[in-house]
C-alpha cells in the first residue's frame, strides 16, 4: 500500500491534488453543517408560524351553486343560472391547535330565472347565519386541513314577480351544514385558505371560497 508521504515524494505535484481534495472535503463539511442548521431552523419555524390560539376574524369570497330547479317555481322558466358569486365573514375562537368554534354570515348571491312570461323573470337571493365546530389537523410546515360541522338559519328573498309552487322552499329554515378546507399560516396572526361549504337542507346552496383570517394576539 502506497502512503500519502511516499506518493508526494515520488511526484511533488501530487501535493496539489491532495491540497485540493482536502479543501473540497472541508468545504463539503461546511455545506452539510449549513444544510443541517437551515433544516433545523425550518422545522422550528413550523411551530413559530402556527396560528395563535384565541379570537380570530375571517372573510371569504368565491363561487356559489344552488340546488333550485324549474320544479321549484310556477314560472315555466326556460333557463336558470344556478351559479354566482358569494361572500362570507365571521368570528371564531381557537382553543388549541386542533379545535375552534365559529359564527358566520354567508351570502350565496342570487339565482336568476328567465321565463317565457316576461313578468315572471327575476331572482332569488339566499343568505344564512351559522354556528360551527371546527376540527383542525396540522400538516407539514404552516399548513393544516380542517373540517366544520354545524347548524344554519337560511333566509330566502324572492324578487317581486316570482312565485313558487306548493313545494316551494320556505322563506327561512333551520338545517345542518358542513365544510372542508385547507389553510396556510403566513405568520402567527394571518392565514389564507380555501374552503368548500355545503348546506344539507333546502336551499342546499354551496360556496367555494378563498379565505383570509386574522388571529388577534
Amino acid at each position: 500500500c502506497v502512503s500519502i508521504e511516499n506518493a508526494i515524494q515520488s511526484n511533488p505535484r501530487n501535493i496539489n491534488h491532495f491540497e485540493h481534495f482536502w479543501e473540497y472535503t472541508t468545504m463539503m463539511k461546511q455545506v452539510i453543517k449549513g444544510a443541517v442548521v437551515i433544516a433545523a431552523g425550518l422545522m422550528m419555524s413550523s411551530g413559530v408560524f402556527a396560528a395563535v390560539d384565541g379570537y380570530y376574524a375571517d372573510a371569504g369570497f368565491g363561487w356559489t351553486h344552488s340546488s333550485i330547479s324549474t320544479g321549484d317555481t310556477t314560472t315555466n322558466a326556460s333557463s336558470i343560472d344556478k351559479t354566482g358569486m358569494g361572500y362570507k365573514f365571521g368570528m371564531g375562537f381557537q382553543t388549541n391547535q386542533n379545535f375552534a368554534v365559529e359564527g358566520q354570515y354567508v351570502n350565496f348571491g342570487s339565482v336568476k330565472y328567465k321565463s317565457t312570461t316576461a313578468s315572471a323573470n327575476g331572482k332569488v337571493k339566499t343568505s344564512a347565519l351559522m354556528a360551527n365546530i371546527k376540527g383542525i389537523l396540522p400538516l407539514a410546515d404552516q399548513m393544516s386541513a380542517n373540517v366544520k360541522v354545524g347548524v344554519f338559519r337560511s333566509f330566502v328573498d324572492r324578487e317581486s314577480g316570482m312565485s313558487f309552487d306548493s313545494d316551494a322552499k320556505p322563506e327561512s329554515a333551520w338545517g345542518f351544514d358542513y365544510a372542508i378546507g385547507g389553510q396556510y399560516d403566513l405568520n402567527p396572526y394571518m392565514s389564507v385558505g380555501v374552503n368548500w361549504l355545503q348546506l344539507l337542507k333546502d336551499p342546499k346552496n354551496s360556496l367555494l371560497s378563498v379565505d383570509l383570517s386574522y388571529h388577534f394576539s
